[in-house]
């Protein structure tokens, strides 16, 4: 059985990271060295490397509080939300091409997949729509993402109620905030054209979801996912555990993930995360 890492690189040239990005955010890996001690006429030092990036840039998984919805505090949410089955919906298009719409993608979609199961236990539902192919070698088609149109978000709100869904571009919303003039100065002007043709909110489709609590995976590579396949096991970890020492509330608006999938695993999507608890006991037991 293959396993495919579904996390966006960081893409190295040199001693700089190379992503598409606007000129608002930060990434970047710094080399630094620690003094241990000085013995005789010998220095002892170790590298380390510090890491500064803003949390919406990579793969990551947008939350409520990203618009202020403070309903869920992702430090108490339990390591079972992040795995679960996952539909994966392949909707591969030309980056010039107009929002993906539900019409293109609705048969694609069984709705009793979701409406049979209670929320907790729904799938994840994964967009394919190919630009994963110029993640940190195109930046001009990169930023050309589809996104997805309001009836497929409003279908996926209301009808399907997942508990979170994730594309392979750096937003499900296909607005002028990332391509704006400003920050892109190559912007084509078919962009401009869909922009004024259609029914235009700024991250509306993040709005609508992350009011009915539905997380957004957003900067996924699903450039290896063959064509056949369409469902399996999807692990959306969190790279971080956060805790709270204090009373006080910390507003966390993302959490960076690393994300790996595997199609159609032996054996029910319950029966594999048992194994996965039997398998880390084990091996908090040899640790011991």
């Amino acid at each position: 059985m293959r396993v495919y890492d579904l996390t966006a690189p960081l893409c190295l040239e040199g001693d700089e990271i190379k992503i598409p990005k606007p000129k608002s955010a930060e990434i970047s890996l710094e080399l630094i060295g620690h003094d241990l001690l000085l013995s005789g006429t010998k220095l002892f030092k170790y590298l380390s490397n510090s890491i500064r990036f803003e949390l919406h840039l990579g793969t990551h998984m947008d939350l409520p509080s990203t618009f202020a919805y403070q309903t869920v505090d992702p430090t108490n949410m339990p390591i079972d939300f992040f795995i679960r089955e996952a539909l994966i919906i392949h909707a591969e298009r030309d980056y010039s091409k107009k929002s993906l719409t539900l019409d293109e993608v609705r048969n694609k979609i069984n709705l009793g997949e979701f409406a049979e199961l209670s929320r907790e236990r729904r799938p994840a539902l994964l967009f394919k729509t190919g630009m994963s192919k110029y993640w940190c070698r195109d930046n001009q088609k990169y930023m050309s993402f589809p996104g997805l149109s309001k009836s497929l978000i409003e279908f996926i709100a209301y009808e399907l109620e997942p508990p979170f869904i994730g594309i392979d571009a750096i937003s499900i919303d296909r607005t002028i905030e990332h391509r704006s003039l400003s920050l892109y100065t190559n912007i084509d002007e078919e962009f401009i054209n869909i922009l004024r043709m259609q029914e235009y909110t700024a991250l509306l489709g993040h709005d609508i979801l992350l009011r009915k609590n539905i997380y957004i995976l957003e900067n996924l590579d699903m450039n290896d996912i063959p064509q056949d396949v369409n469902r399996g096991l999807l692990i959306a970890l969190p790279l971080f555990r956060f805790t709270s020492l204090t009373e006080k509330k910390t507003l966390i608006t993302a959490l960076p993930c690393r994300v790996i999938f595997l199609p159609e695993p032996e054996g029910s999507i319950e029966e594999v995360i048992k194994k996965l608890r039997a398998l880390e006991k084990e091996l908090s037991e040899i640790v011991k």
